[in-house]
């Protein structure tokens, strides 16, 4: 069985690569050998949305495969009016900020919140998340106290509000349960120590998620 996250296959060779080099008929029929040869395809099925890794195994698959080829932006894959969560509670803090004024993007998040990332938009974001009903909020950035990206008043507004920073660290490790974030890992750039934290939600700050993550 193969699934596939857009309307058809092809991926990269249906949409990027030129016609002159690859005839379209050409790769219709490869496509169509595939089909022949009795693999099951399912389009518009995405990973981390519609199935993951663990619900394919329960329905009794021996094994899986992971092939996401080229995908890596949502304009891409025409999903630029959702929100991505390619494994569950991640998401990109960019959703988080647009779910508030488009409802078509929706962003469910829980009590124990873990932020990846910088910038001026970390304030609305806690906003936010405080709105939401968040209860700990934990920002891990790369950034050191003095290179951090809002000023030492709103620095200390998102303190008042109960929120920890975490300067010169990075995530490096997520964990799981039954389909749920249970905690994140991140590490100190300067020394290289290791700390675990309870999280049900994490918020990248990056502009996308790595396809493979899921």
């Amino acid at each position: 069985s193969v699934f596939e996250a857009t309307q058809s296959l092809g991926g990269v060779l249906r949409r990027a690569i030129d016609r002159k080099r690859l005839p379209m008929e050409i790769l219709e029929w490869d496509i169509e050998g595939i089909r022949q040869m009795g693999v099951d395809i399912h389009t518009q099925t995405r990973a981390g949305r519609d199935f993951t890794i663990d619900s394919l195994l329960a329905q009794g698959f021996d094994a899986v495969f992971t092939a996401t080829g080229g995908w890596d932006s949502k304009l891409a894959r025409g999903d630029i009016g959702m929100a991505d969560n390619v494994f569950p509670g991640a998401f990109l803090l960019i959703d988080l900020l647009r779910s508030k004024t488009s409802s078509s993007i929706e962003v469910s998040t829980g009590k124990n919140i873990v932020i990846a990332g910088s910038g001026r938009m970390l304030t609305e974001a806690v906003n936010i998340l405080k709105d939401k009903g968040a209860e700990n909020i934990i920002i891990v950035s790369r950034r050191s106290s003095a290179d951090f990206s809002l000023d030492r008043t709103a620095t200390q507004e998102m303190t008042q509000k109960g929120v920890q920073i975490i300067h010169n660290a990075g995530i490096t490790k997520v964990a799981g349960e039954n389909e749920k974030l249970v905690c994140i890992e991140y590490t100190s750039l300067d020394t290289g120590e290791k700390h675990v934290v309870e999280a049900d939600t994490l918020l990248i700050g990056s502009g996308r998620f790595p396809e493979l993550v899921f």
